[in-house]
């Protein structure tokens, strides 16, 4: 599955870049990612629901597997994985696992609210036609998905950082 994959993201760059392109699984992709989101258009909310609803599922879809899984691994340290592990011999205690699940469900909670209200006083300025049923090409989706990236990374090191030096 893994060179299927791999060879369906070659060609999808290489169609990206206006090379012809086979059907294939990544037209089956595009396909049900631009019908999902018109089904999600033709709801019967307003704008800004529908926009905090995609954006935190999708963030939640990718989150909390990736939390879970990584906490089951720490959990359960394999020794495979023993070689990788930054803190040697440090456990938690399930306490803190949940102590840390609540607070991520808070903070989730709490960006809802933060999307909902972007979505209901900032939205209309910024897009004043409101959200389009023409999904972007691959490649304007990898050019801003990549910018995404690197602002994240450089937001979430200083937040971290200015967190670890301040004692509030």
């Amino acid at each position: 599955w893994g060179y299927v994959a791999g060879l369906d993201a070659f060609c999808g760059l290489l169609y990206a870049m206006g090379a012809s392109y086979p059907a294939s699984g990544f037209m089956g992709v595009t396909t049900f990612v631009q019908s999902s989101w018109e089904r999600l258009l033709d709801l019967p909310y307003d704008d800004e629901v529908k926009l905090m609803g995609a954006t935190l599922g999708v963030h939640l879809a990718i989150f909390w597997p990736m939390a879970i899984g990584f906490a089951l691994l720490d959990f359960f340290h394999p020794k495979l994985l023993a070689p990788f592990k930054i803190q040697d011999g440090v456990r938690m205690p399930v306490s803190k696992y949940v102590k840390c699940g609540l607070l991520g469900l808070f903070n989730q909670g709490l960006t809802g609210c933060a999307l909902y209200g972007i979505g209901k006083y900032l939205f209309p300025y910024t897009s004043p036609q409101g959200l389009s049923r023409e999904l972007p090409s691959f490649m304007e989706f990898a050019i801003q998905m990549a910018c995404c990236a690197v602002y994240s990374e450089i937001w979430f090191y200083f937040g971290h950082r200015m967190m670890h030096a301040s004692s509030f």
